[in-house]
C-alpha cells in the first residue's frame, strides 16, 4: 500500500509566509486499504517533484508545541468520485460520501487512478 505526494511545479506548488509554508500537488494512493488503520504516507522524505526526484523539505518547526520535523500541521485532500479522504493522526482514511469507512481490501479504482489534489501545510522552522 502506498500514498505518494507529488508537488506541482513552482511557483504554483509552494507558498510561504512568515510562520508557515504550504505545498500543493497530487496524491496517488494504491494497494490494499486497511479498515481502522488507513494508509500512512511519508510526508517528510517521501515527497516527489514532478520529474520523480525527491523533494527536499525545508526545515519545519520542532518546538515543544509543534508537530515536529517534517510533520504537517494540516493536510487537505480533495474528495474524489464519491469518496472523502481525511488525514488524522498521521494516516489517510478513506470514506464513502455517506460517511462509511472503506472495508479492508484493494483501493477502489476511482481513487487509485486519480491524481488527487492535496495541500500540505507545515509550520516553518
Amino acid at each position: 500500500m502506498a500514498a505518494v505526494f507529488t508537488v506541482f511545479n513552482r511557483p504554483r506548488g509552494y507558498d510561504q509566509t512568515q510562520k508557515k509554508f504550504t505545498l500543493q500537488g497530487t496524491t496517488a494512493i494504491t494497494g490494499t486499504y486497511t479498515n481502522g488503520s488507513g494508509i500512512t504516507p511519508n510526508l517528510s522524505t517521501g515527497i516527489l517533484q514532478q520529474d520523480g526526484s525527491a523533494y527536499v523539505l525545508p526545515p519545519t518547526y520542532t518546538g515543544s508545541n509543534g508537530p515536529g520535523q517534517g510533520v504537517p500541521s494540516k493536510v487537505d485532500v480533495d474528495p474524489v468520485s464519491g469518496y472523502v479522504i481525511n488525514y488524522v493522526g498521521g494516516a489517510l482514511f478513506i470514506y464513502t460520501a455517506a460517511g462509511t469507512e472503506l472495508t479492508t481490501g484493494t483501493v477502489p479504482a476511482a481513487i487509485s487512478a486519480a491524481g488527487i489534489p492535496t495541500t500540505l501545510t507545515y509550520l516553518r522552522g
